[in-house]
Parts: C-alpha cells; structure tokens; sequence
C-alpha cells in the first residue's frame, strides 16, 4: 500500500498522526495552525533542532519559542538527552560553563522594566552574548525579586550591619544578623527563667 501523504500544503514527508506529518502534527498541537513557521525540526542533528525553535528578535536576544521547563526556561531532547536551551547554546558558542557559576541573562538584567519571575520573557532568551556565567548570590543581586532586594540590604531591620562579623549564613542563603540572634536568645532565657522561678514553691 502507498503511503499517505501529509496534507500540509506542499509537505510530501508521509503521515504520523491525524493526516499530518510528525513536524506538522507537532506545530498543530501546540498552535492549531499546521503552517505556522518555524516548523519543528526532527532531523538527526542537534543544531538543526536547535535553530528550527529560535527566534532571533530585532532587540537581540534569540528567543526560544519550543517547550520550557519550570521557570519557563527553553528545553528540547535530542538521543534521549534533555537540554536546558540556553545552557546548551553558551556551551556550544562560548565553552563550558565554570564549575559552581550559573548563567546570567543579562538582557534581563539590562531591563529595569522587567519584573522577572517565571513570566520574564528574558529567560527564553539563548543568545550567548546575553548571557554571563556568575555567582548565584550575583545572581540574585542582578534581579529584581524580593530575594534580590534582601539580599542587596547591608543591614537587618534593627540597623546592625550585614559584615563577616555580625552576619550568620543558614544552609538555604538567608542571613541572620547576629546581635538580633543573641538578643533574642537573651530574651527568650530571661522568659523561661522568669516561668521557672514562678513555679519555685520556694
């Protein structure tokens, strides 16, 4: 029997599924709209996959427009690997990624407009001339979140400084101020002192 023919317009690959090829049936499940360029690419080579869900926007960056992972970074697998879509690109174009640094986007950190968070529009953005390998406290320093802004604070509530001294660092990052520490420590004995020696039938 003679293979069917997908029924995208001048598409002559056979069908996969519902009268479409696989890169068609692909683009149809995500937009409805079989025609919608840039078609998916499911070549055998990594880079054509790559550049078939790039989007290169007249401000630079290069916008992913496949599937994301949490936090709506781009994703795609290729030989049964999955790639976070920017990582991949600074590797491939710039180098490996220093050990214990994370990839900045600088494009978001250039955009004192963008509020950041998983909506930012930035961490789709695979344009390794937008992206700086940095420290993940930089990180945070760079954005715009609530994280961000505690971090950038050089002292606690109380007024006391945030210095080698006087800061505590807890496993998750958050710092502690130690003159608050020990006053609360303070506070918390002479409490559980004062309950003691009312319950001193002497």
């Amino acid at each position: 029997m003679t293979d069917r023919i997908c029924a995208a317009s001048g598409c002559m690959k056979t069908i996969h599924a519902r009268g479409l090829c696989g890169p068609h049936y692909n683009r149809w499940k995500r937009s409805r709209d079989v025609q919608a360029e840039p078609l998916l690419n499911l070549s055998g080579d990594i880079e054509e996959r790559f550049w078939a869900r790039v989007d290169k926007t007249d401000s630079g960056c290069w916008l992913w427009v496949s599937s994301s992972r949490a936090g709506n970074y781009g994703d795609f697998h290729f030989a049964g690997v999955r790639y976070r879509a920017h990582v991949w690109a600074y590797e491939r174009f710039v180098g490996p990624v220093p050990k214990g640094l994370q990839l900045d986007h600088l494009c978001h950190t250039n955009d004192s407009s963008c509020a950041g968070g998983v909506e930012c529009l930035h961490r789709r953005c695979v344009n390794p001339a937008h992206l700086e390998p940095v420290t993940a406290r930089e990180n945070i320093l760079r954005g715009n979140s609530i994280h961000a802004a505690n971090a950038a604070k050089t002292h606690c509530v109380k007024g006391h400084p945030f210095d080698a001294a006087n800061t505590h660092v807890k496993s998750r990052g958050n710092r502690v101020c130690r003159t608050c520490q020990r006053a609360s420590m303070a506070r918390y004995r002479a409490r559980k002192k004062a309950s003691t020696d009312m319950g001193d039938p002497s």
